[in-house]
């Protein structure tokens, strides 16, 4: 077999970001993370096997998926580093998905590569490799979840598993014990089955209702213990629920206005006056929440300078770290609005013509649709909090970039969108791998 160079590079480039990956989880200590400390007094909680009550511990009433199985690990193994290890697991895990989806979907696109090292490098996404919370767990669900349907929509002409309706069922409702966030895997999945153009309408509509009553009996027995302990199921303990009508939370220029400040004044921006889409970027292309940052500076024997942001605090001097980042993912940030505008249209044609090239767009967008509701939904309920939680937008971001692939970069020729594309993305990747190279 012949080896060529390029073969050799992406050997190369794999096992650079396997050493970058594994030397960081090793100085990593998660409870430098944010909230990492209450999070892993879950898990010892956990791996006690105690009785506790949940609403007397932050993140307490947190769906106990991921808590179980980390606790396991914990009593097994008496090492937190064994935990850790496991978010590091989660992390491959979509990282390996989100390449098998598309190498299937967009086969030709130059863009693959880079932007699989997007996602390894990824700030937000590097949180949930070395932390211990459950969102490690919970985001990989969503993601590969979503990934298989894209997949499947592509290969529209073959059968599809005999068990695929209750097995995305479970899946579903095995992300709704992980994460709340997870909900929003219930109408995708439903949409998928329901409007399949190669399934027959009897076809459609059976494997629709036994994927929903599959996910809505493995969850009741969570929701009715969430209905017991906190009187609702989607309450969200140690949170302020919000007393006015959903007008009233944000004025209307919240939901379009793009401020420039953030920009200037990096990671300690007026969340509530700045609209929703700054602090979505910031979230998305560095690290808002002290995720990663934190320990950085504690390897370095830096002391910290905190500066309180609503409830919660950030250090002065990553506003120069990062101010580079936020310039940077602008043309990122750019071609997954362009991919979310293409599979809005294309998922339009689709409904109206059943082509079955379109249903990919189609699964695209309503992902993205149902991701903005849910947090849509959820920053009206706790107003003070869109900054902390933008990352629950995570998984749709995943299948956009998919989108950006097969529709502005679908063959193997490098024109003018694909060239930038990649070099935007180099360019992020590597300031991205300088900043979070923890040492």
């Amino acid at each position: 077999m012949r080896v060529t160079a390029s073969t050799i590079g992406k050997a190369l480039l794999l096992l650079g970001l396997v050493l970058f990956h594994v030397h960081n989880f090793l100085l990593y200590d998660p409870t430098w993370g944010y909230d990492g400390r209450a999070h892993t007094l879950l898990v010892q909680l956990y791996s006690q096997s105690v009785e506790f009550d949940p609403l007397a511990i932050y993140g307490g009433t947190n769906p106990p998926l991921y808590y179980v199985v980390a606790g396991k690990i914990l009593e097994a193994t008496r090492s937190l580093k064994a935990v850790q290890a496991f978010s590091l697991v989660a992390f491959a895990t979509t990282l390996t998905v989100i390449w098998m989806t598309l190498r299937t979907v967009c086969p030709e696109s130059p863009l693959r590569w880079p932007i699989f090292v997007f996602f390894a490098l990824n700030p937000l996404h590097l949180a949930y490799g070395y932390m211990v919370f459950n969102y490690a767990l919970a985001q990989a669900l969503a993601v590969a979840f979503v990934c298989v349907l894209l997949v499947l929509a592509v290969r529209g002409d073959r059968p599809p598993p005999r068990l695929l309706a209750p097995g995305l069922g479970l899946w579903a409702a095995a992300g709704v014990w992980t994460a709340l966030t997870n909900l929003a895997l219930l109408p995708i999945g439903a949409a998928f089955l329901f409007l399949r153009p190669s399934a027959p309408r009897r076809t459609r509509l059976l494997t629709t209702i036994v994927f929903l009553a599959v996910s809505l009996v493995a969850i009741a027995p969570f929701a009715a213990v969430r209905n017991l302990e906190q009187g609702c199921f989607l309450c969200t303990a140690n949170r302020p629920v919000s007393k006015r009508p959903f007008y009233e939370s944000y004025p209307a220029h919240y939901y379009f206005w793009v401020s420039l400040r953030p920009f200037h004044h990096p990671h300690v921006p007026y969340f509530w006056k700045d609209g929703m889409w700054p602090v979505l970027y910031q979230t998305y292309f560095s690290d808002y929440f002290n995720y990663i940052v934190g320990p950085r500076y504690a390897l370095a024997g830096t002391e910290a300078t905190p500066i309180k942001v609503g409830p919660h605090t950030t250090d002065a001097r990553r506003n120069d770290a990062f101010t580079v980042l936020n310039y940077l993912g602008l043309p990122l940030a750019a071609a997954m609005l362009a991919a979310f505008a293409i599979s809005v249209r294309n998922a339009w044609r689709h409904l109206r013509d059943r082509r079955p090239d379109g249903f990919a767009d189609f699964i695209v967008c309503v992902a993205s649709i149902v991701y903005l509701a849910q947090f849509v939904a959820y920053i009206h309920r706790y107003p003070d909090y869109v900054n902390i939680h933008a990352g629950y937008l995570f998984p749709m971001t995943a299948p956009l970039w998919v989108q950006a692939a097969r529709r502005l970069a679908p063959g193997p020729a490098v024109g003018t969108v694909a060239g930038t594309l990649i070099v935007a993305l180099v360019l992020y990747c590597a300031t991205a791998a300088a900043t979070f190279f923890l040492r």
